[in-house]
């Protein structure tokens, strides 16, 4: 039965008729509104719509799909590195090898509809710095907004929204985290000055600029607002992660509770436990504007949560059913 708790959210249990689960025969890794949906399936970049499994063009052994964006486009690595020791790969369809990065190993987070990509390099131990790589400006660094950069600060940068705003942490050598929003121009902004971040999993901005995180030592979520505003939602139990926010505002994550790690996703003011039938675990890593979920259940398999029609999508008139 529903439960209304003291902040008037709602706790529903797992509703079988919003969503049909489909097991996966990889590990998903991103989707986007038109469904499209990439991972690994073992030790090999792949892409999944409409039922069909397909290695991606020139996948290696070792390959993974990263992220994809809203006009298909993909970002990952490919298994084996290049002559300059580079490995980040871009599928628009075929493969296109990134150059290398000016310092450290590039890894791929996200991409953009404009081919804007972002990751980071790490540059020694605990230590990284965030670059952007666009088709015609190559490599830009992204960089703290401190104006003097503290020995042994981290800087990661974690997503980008296709109106160029990027998201990611700065991390200070005590340990302290803050989020940091990037311009299109790559200007950093500390948006939010008193926020802090309690949790290791990457930052997702969505395109109306929202981010979701774990905002307090308690663990609970804050959603930090375009316009500097901070939305706490201390009525969702206790997180272990918060893993991503749809632009229609749907978040999705992970918590601990009644003694095992739950997937939950939280959808004006309500709490969707998201357990497979089986009991199996499983970590969710994306949602997409329908409201549709994938996550890994295992190295080499996942699950999908779709929408069973169009009508019952979050958004009015969005796609992305597989």
């Amino acid at each position: 039965m529903p439960s209304l708790d003291a902040n008037a959210n709602i706790h529903l249990p797992f509703p079988q008729s919003d969503w049909v689960i489909t097991p996966l025969p990889f590990a998903p890794t991103a989707m986007n509104d038109a469904g499209v949906i990439v991972g690994s399936q073992p030790d090999v970049a792949v892409q999944y719509q409409n039922g069909k499994v397909e290695v991606l063009p020139g996948a290696d052994q070792g390959s993974v799909a990263v992220n994809v964006s809203s006009t298909g486009a993909i970002v990952g690595t490919m298994g084996e590195k290049a002559v300059d020791g580079a490995d980040a790969v871009l599928w628009f369809p075929l493969p296109l090898r990134l150059p290398s990065a000016p310092v450290g190993v590039f890894e791929p987070k996200a991409i953009n509809k404009h081919l804007a990509i972002v990751g980071d390099a790490g540059v020694a131990l605990l230590v990284s710095v965030a670059f952007k790589w666009t088709p015609s400006d190559g490599f830009q660094p992204l960089r703290s907004p401190l104006r003097r950069t503290t020995k042994g600060e981290s800087v990661r940068v974690t997503d980008i929204n296709d109106n160029g705003f990027a998201v990611g942490v700065v991390t200070n050598p005590d340990g302290e985290a803050r989020p940091v929003v990037w311009l299109p121009d790559g200007t950093g902004l500390f948006r939010w000055p008193n926020a802090r971040v309690f949790s290791l999993q990457d930052l997702r901005i969505n395109n109306r600029g929202d981010v979701a995180i774990v905002g307090d030592p308690a663990f609970h979520v804050s959603v930090l607002h375009a316009d500097g505003t901070v939305e706490s939602f201390p009525s969702i139990p206790p997180v272990l992660t918060v893993d991503d926010i749809s632009d229609e505002g749907r978040m999705i994550g992970t918590a601990r509770f009644n003694g095992g790690v739950r997937a939950w996703t939280f959808y004006k003011n309500q709490l969707h436990w998201l357990d497979l039938p089986d009991g199996t675990p499983w970590e969710p890593s994306r949602v997409n504007s329908c409201g549709n979920i994938v996550g890994a259940t295992g190295p080499d398999s996942g699950v999908l949560f779709a929408r069973p029609l169009p009508s019952r999508c979050d958004g009015a008139g969005v796609g992305g059913h597989p």
